[in-house]
């Protein structure tokens, strides 16, 4: 035995001596692992400290070991803790993508190996869990090829029990396409959907009333700001901010702040900026009910940009330079070149120097996450 911080644990090559008798019996060795991850999953009876979400990993890693990988996806899909939300957002948000990354990289390897109507199911959801870290981590297009594989598996299999994550899946594609400036590739995309998503609401899953409360109607009324239909968009999006705020809807945070985020940018589209302040500050309230920083972020940048739309410049440039300290410190790179291009033209309106510089990082961000359409757009904006 070896006693290390205060807890026993068997001397490593004790340990790798029982492993290798335990693997010459398959029974034996399986029944271990299995009673590993029973240990572990006693063990956590909350998400309160960063060390009972590691905790909650531990079974997988055994899971692993033995193949049972519908275990696993079972974890990260676990209500019990989380009451609806996935534990691979909450595992981001509170400590790194990284780890969770490794883990689905394993996942993948080994369904691969799997015959195809086992296997699929799995890769499926392992995909869609990956495109949700790349795009919380700002590489949207790591997370759109995550997305797209994720969907062609599921529109392959057609099952009921993945139509959820097929929608969500094809709304973060969505998004993914409005952040790298690809407008009219976002709507080609998504109005398919759009246009059939009545077929959909039969769909049994914990989620799906989140998703049907506003992300059909955040698209309409985009795609009816983009079509000029002013009234039309204006009217939708405050009849979904309405839904959004609505107590009664079972609605996390997070969600809320993630869907007002996306009516303020269509209030600012319409040029109705009384109702995106309205908007955006009511994202600021959810992100920090969340503690949930990117979305502070975000949230600061639209409150940024309609200020600096009414001519309120001061106010604009003290968002900017907070939303770019977050953006700094939590390295989203998609984010803060944003921040830097509402910076830059802040500062040219304010007749101060710096604005070049700003413009030319920005640049240099976008040009290194392959988003073209954005520096297009950068480029235009320098004149």
């Amino acid at each position: 035995m070896e006693l290390v911080n205060g807890e026993y644990s068997l001397h490593p090559l004790v340990r790798a001596e029982a492993v290798h008798l335990l693997k010459q019996n398959e029974e034996e060795f399986d029944q271990a692992h299995n009673s590993a991850a029973d240990f572990w999953k006693a063990q956590v009876q909350s998400l309160n400290t960063d060390k009972d979400l590691l905790m909650v990993f531990e079974p997988c890693y055994h899971y692993l070991e033995i193949n049972d990988l519908n275990k696993i996806i079972e974890i990260f899909l676990s209500p019990n803790l989380l009451e609806g939300e996935h534990l691979h957002l909450v595992f981001y948000r509170r400590l790194s993508p990284t780890l969770v990354l490794e883990l689905l990289g394993k996942v993948e390897e080994k369904t691969l190996l799997l015959p195809p109507e086992k296997g699929m199911l799995i890769l499926a959801l392992v995909k869609s869990f990956r495109g949700s870290l790349h795009f919380f981590s700002g590489e949207l297009q790591k997370s759109v090829l995550e997305f797209e594989a994720s969907i062609k598996i599921i529109e392959q299999i057609n099952s009921p029990q993945l139509i959820f994550f097929l929608l969500s899946n094809v709304f973060q594609v969505f998004t993914c396409k409005l952040e790298l400036g690809e407008i009219d590739e976002a709507i080609v995309l998504i109005k398919p959907y759009i246009d059939n998503i009545d077929r959909y609401k039969y769909v049994n899953h914990p989620l799906i009333q989140q998703l049907f409360s506003a992300y059909p109607q955040l698209v309409q009324s985009f795609i009816l700001a983009m079509e000029l239909k002013h009234d039309a968009s204006i009217a939708l999006a405050e009849e979904t901010y309405e839904a959004i705020t609505n107590r009664p809807l079972s609605m996390f945070d997070t969600s809320r702040g993630c869907a007002c985020l996306y009516l303020g940018f269509v209030c600012v589209m319409n040029k109705r900026f009384d109702q995106a302040l309205k908007i955006y500050n009511t994202a600021l309230q959810f992100s920090r009910k969340a503690r949930y920083r990117q979305l502070e972020s975000k949230a600061m940048y639209g409150l940024a940009e309609t200020y600096r739309n009414i001519g309120d410049l001061p106010n604009a440039k003290e968002f900017c330079l907070q939303a770019k300290d977050i953006l700094i410190k939590i390295e989203s790179k998609l984010d803060l070149a944003k921040v830097l291009v509402e910076e830059a033209l802040i500062a040219r309106e304010m007749q101060e120097r710096g604005c070049q510089d700003n413009f030319e990082m920005a640049i240099a961000l976008f040009t290194e996450l392959n988003a073209p359409k954005q520096v297009a757009r950068v480029r235009k904006l320098m004149g």
